[in-house]
């Protein structure tokens, strides 16, 4: 099995069906769709570019520390989405809703023209999923 197959295994966790809008984003994150060709930030002084994530004044600087520490070379979201549980019983990691809120930032940067409905609580579904089997 490939590891980008084993990805989108991880992310059935999450119940693709409920939330199209949030697998769409993640596939596209994936298949290295976002950030697109690379355009200046609508907001910032350089263009946008996986590189300028890193360092973009409007993506919160918390988002990136939540995230698990990757290795030197490695890119922090990519290594999130590798280190995401398999299984449908698996445990929800304590930086899902981080990421998920980051690349909703991260997608609002790259196509500023449209609208994208923020979660109030991401992640909070498998959150809770998780909560009730270690009860």
């Amino acid at each position: 099995m490939s590891h980008d197959s084993k990805i989108f295994r991880k992310i059935d966790n999450i119940s693709v069906n409920k939330f199209p809008r949030l697998f769409a984003v993640l596939v596209r994150w994936r298949l290295g769709w976002l950030p697109g060709k690379p355009e200046d930030c609508p907001y910032g002084r350089d263009r946008r570019s996986r590189r300028h994530f890193l360092e973009c004044d409007l993506i919160p600087s918390f988002l990136w520390s939540d995230l698990p520490r990757c290795p030197p070379g490695s890119y922090p979201i990519d290594f999130a989405l590798s280190s995401l549980p398999l299984g449908r019983s698996a445990r929800c990691p304590p930086w899902w809703s981080s990421l998920l809120l980051m690349l909703w930032y991260i997608q609002r940067l790259c196509r500023p023209d449209r609208y994208y409905a923020i979660d109030s609580s991401p992640g909070a579904l498998w959150y809770s999923r998780s909560a009730r089997r270690s009860d």
